[in-house]
């Protein structure tokens, strides 16, 4: 494989997540993050090294930041964090471990940042 045809070949696909608390046949759109994306949003947890209080809120604004319109479009903004963490968790995790696993993070990493 050339530079090219690799740099030409990664379009983000987002991935349909079932969401029946919020009605039947209701979903959200889940995008991966771009590593741009991911290394910003790995960034902000960490002040000089150690998490700082946006670790807190990390599956808040991991959906924030995957969860799309068709067109790509955010459809949440850093001002849905409190009516999210309030949200049922089961459709939460729904959400994060979909994101997570589009970014690559699976297994032991995955149970890793829960625990984050």
């Amino acid at each position: 494989m050339n530079r090219d045809k690799f740099l030409s070949t990664a379009k983000p696909q987002a991935v349909t997540v079932p969401m029946p608390e919020t009605g039947e046949g209701e979903s959200v759109l889940v995008w991966p993050l771009t590593a741009k994306e991911w290394t910003a949003f790995q960034a902000a947890q960490q002040t000089n090294g150690k998490p700082n209080k946006l670790a807190d809120l990390v599956r808040e604004r991991l959906v924030i930041a995957c969860v799309r319109d068709e067109s790509g479009q955010p459809l949440f903004t850093a001002d849905d964090i409190p009516a999210l963490g309030e949200m049922p968790a089961g459709m939460i995790e729904r959400i994060v471990n979909a994101a997570l696993k589009l970014i690559g993070i699976t297994g032991a990493d995955a149970e890793t940042f829960a625990k984050n």
